[in-house]
This record gives structure tokens, sequence and C-alpha cells, in this order.
């Protein structure tokens, strides 16, 4: 029994002796001892082994809390308020890493309190603390406390954009701050044109104000900065919210978020020109899945040669960072095109009607080249007959028979819709949703046989 108590007492002594070792022997300097704390400097071994075995935002609060007990003696100046300032951005920092909001606010509020509220650093790291919490109202209020007449330019900036993006993420709900931060934004980004927080925060609020292209313009030149919790949230906020559950969009690994937004602004414009036109918007209880692939992933997959698939209420994208916003629309119309035509008709379309409308409403210039090749194919060989290109064999016997169907599916679907218009081919559409036979749903719809339409199409395609 005496050993047991022998040795708790060890114990206890050691524990003592680590705590004293790492706070420091009573009345010692506290600022002595929070730079041991920061930067290691004047320490034993003992004390290094005692500091590397503490969590570092345990660690840097203890500093924080020794530097503030020196701030109200005013003991130092300059250094004391370097040190201070950067024992409060190691706690933010670390509080963000290990996802501690309660420490990262608390640690704000201790600025706030130690160099006052309208202190351009503390005003910044309460303002940032915020939003990290998900309070931007609270942040907006934070930034428009500091009078902009105290701060550097370089301040000015930080404070506008900390302002903007609370704004931004209270806009989904706040008309009102949707106008502030709208007119907050566009007046940055005349001061700075070229910064890309600037103008990703700008097309945001673009984006939300529906000004889709503005957006576009905007992001087409923007790096990805999409990488903070909150924005990963509001992007996808903001995707589910305005497309109306009619689609929902996932990223793939590799690919910057920022692709996903620019995809999305002309997602939602393709799905309301070709909606009007198809007469169909999809059901929101089973919306249409969109994935934005690497092209190493897509590749994986042995998806296709082409930009994009869809199949079964699925579109999925290849992300090529050499597209052009131009390259990027063709493809998004052209996969929507499918997704419509096959809710509109349950499936009940053979791939050359779905494929020549895809390529009449991408309106992709390269499209005339699919003329020259079935003039040349023409001249040398009979036409493949549009029933045999009712199934999906010949689009996936490589490049070269794709091209070739690609071409007669398209030249067959632009006859048709040149003599006898889109209203006739919805027509057709309907009744082929009603399940009817193709040659039935044909001639009722569009008021003449299909052998003669394909008669007369291919003397027309053949004369040019």
């Amino acid at each position: 029994m005496a050993r047991s108590r022998v040795a708790q007492s060890g114990l206890l002594l050691l524990a003592l002796a680590s705590i004293l070792t790492i706070a420091g022997p009573a009345g010692a300097d506290p600022v002595r001892e929070a730079r041991k704390l920061l930067y290691r400097i004047d320490t034993t071994p003992e004390e290094d082994a005692a500091i590397e075995g503490e969590p570092s935002l345990k660690r840097y609060q203890r500093a924080v809390r020794l530097l503030e007990e020196a701030w109200t003696t005013k003991a130092e100046g300059d250094s004391l308020r370097r040190d201070l300032l950067h024992a409060y951005s190691l706690v933010d920092q670390a509080g963000r890493a290990e996802g501690q909001t309660e420490a990262v606010l608390d640690n704000a509020r201790g600025a706030g309190r130690t160099l006052g509220r309208t202190n351009p650093f503390a005003a910044r790291l309460l303002g940032d603390a915020e939003l990290f919490a998900g309070d931007p109202g609270a942040a907006a209020v934070t930034f428009l406390a500091v009078s902009p007449m105290s701060l550097t330019t370089d301040d000015q900036l930080a404070f506008r954009l900390g302002l903007v993006k609370a704004y931004t993420l209270q806009a989904f709900d706040d008309p009102a701050a949707l106008r502030q931060g709208s007119a907050e934004a566009e007046g940055m980004l005349v001061t700075w044109p070229s910064h890309p927080e600037v103008r990703f925060n700008a097309g945001f609020l673009r984006a939300l104000g529906n000004d889709d292209q503005g957006a576009i313009a905007l992001w087409e030149a923007t790096p990805d900065l999409l990488t903070r919790p909150e924005w990963e949230q509001a992007l996808f906020k903001l995707l589910s919210r305005k497309s109306r559950g009619a689609f929902s969009f996932e990223v793939g690994s590799g690919v910057p978020l920022v692709e996903m937004a620019k995809l999305f602004a002309l997602f939602r414009q393709a799905y309301l020109d070709l909606g009007r036109r198809l007469a169909v918007f999809p059901n929101p209880s089973r919306p249409t899945q969109v994935l934005l692939i690497s092209a190493e992933e897509y590749q994986k997959q042995k998806l296709s040669w082409s930009r994009a698939t869809y199949a079964k209420n699925q579109i999925r994208i290849r992300f090529d960072p050499g597209a052009t916003a131009s390259q990027f629309r063709d493809t998004i119309y052209h996969e929507l095109t499918h997704n419509l035509v096959d809710l509109k008709t349950g499936g009940n379309i053979p791939a050359w009607l779905s494929e020549g409308l895809a390529m009449c409403l991408d309106q992709n210039p390269a499209n005339a080249g699919y003329e020259k090749l079935l003039s040349t194919h023409l001249s040398t060989q009979a036409a493949i007959p549009l029933a045999d290109l009712a199934g999906q064999g010949p689009w996936e016997k490589g490049p070269q028979a794709a091209s070739l169907a690609y071409a007669h599916a398209f030249s067959a679907v632009r006859h048709l819709v040149k003599y006898h218009g889109y209203t006739k081919v919805n027509r057709l559409l309907g009744h082929l949703g009603a399940q009817r036979p193709f040659g039935e749903a044909f001639e009722e719809a569009i008021g003449m046989r299909f052998e003669l339409f394909e008669r007369d199409w291919l003397r027309d395609a053949r004369a040019n």
C-alpha cells in the first residue's frame, strides 16, 4: 500500500513538473514565455519536449493569454504588437484546421477586446470568423463598423471582400443583401477589375440575380477559389435552388468547382431555351443527374471518344481545361436535348432522330462538316437507311462509323425541321411518348408516310 502511495506521489510530481515546464516558473516574463511557445526562443531541451507534446491549438491559445497579459501593462510597443497579432493568426489557423468554430470565434472576440473592435486587424479577424461560423449577417455588421478612412489600400480590399462575401451568403434569402452586395461588388470591379476574388464574388452575385451570362463572363478568367467550405456549400445551394430541383450536379475529383459554377449557368440557359423549344421540362421528382468529371476519370470509365454522354437520365461531361465557353455550351445543348427528348418520349425514339435533333439544337458550327461528309459519301455510295440508324450500334463502332451516322442523322432532321417545322416535330415526340409505333406516329404528326419523307430527304441531300 505504501509503495502505491509513493508511486502515485511520484506521478503527481512528474505531472506538476511538466505543467511548470510548459507554463514557465512563477513570476516569469509573459512575453518571454509566449515567445518560447511561438518561436522556441531560449528554450531548454525539457521545455522543447513539453512544447512538442502539446496540441498546436492549445499552445497558441496559451501564448495569446500570456501576450494579452503583457499587453495590459504596455510593457513593449511594436514588438509586442507583432507577437500578439501573430499569435491570434496562429490560433485562427489552427482552430480552422481542427474545425473548432468556437475557438476561432473566441480568439477573434479576444482580439477585439484587447485591440478594440474597430481595430482593422481585430475586425477583419472577427468578420472572417463569423463567416467561418456561418453567420454572414454578423460578419456584415463587423466589416461595416470600421471606417474606410482608417484603412490602407490593401486593408480596404480585404474588408470590402469580406463584406461582399457576407452579403453573398445572405443574398439567398435576403433581397436587400443581394442588392447591397451587387452594388458593392460591381463597384469593386471598377477599382480591382482583374482581382480573382473580386471577379468570382461579383460573378456569384450576378448568378444569384439571374444574370448568368454576366457571371460566366467573369468566371471565364477566374481561377478556382472554391476551396473554402462556405463557398462549396454556397455554390451547391445556388445550383439546387436555381434548377428548381430538375437537376442534381456533382463534381468529380480533380475538377475545379468554379467550372461547375460555369457549367450550371450555361445549363440553366440551355434548360430554358430547349424546354420552350421542345415543350418539355424535367420532373423534379426524378431529377437529371449531371456529372462533370476529369478526362482521366472519363477515360477510366470507358465512356466514349466524345466530349460527353447521355444515358438513363444521367449526363456525363468530360472536363477539358482547354475547352472554350462556346464548346462547353454546344456540349450542354447537345446532351440536354437527348435528356429532354428521352423524357418526352419515354425512350421511344430512334437514335437518328434524337441525335439529329441534338445536332440541330446545339448550333455547333462544326456540324457543317457533316454535310460535306454526307455529300462525299453519297457521291460514291448508297445512303445508310435511317431504319439501320434506329439503334445505338452505329454510334458505338468507333469515330469513323459514328461520324457517318451523325452525318445522316443531322441531314435528315435538318430536312424535317426545314420543311415541317418544330411544331410538327413536337407533335411527333408527343405521339412517341404515348408509345405509338414510329411509322404511325410519324404519318399522323408530319402528314406524310415516313418512306416518302426519306425519299424526299435523300433527293434533297444528293442535290446539295
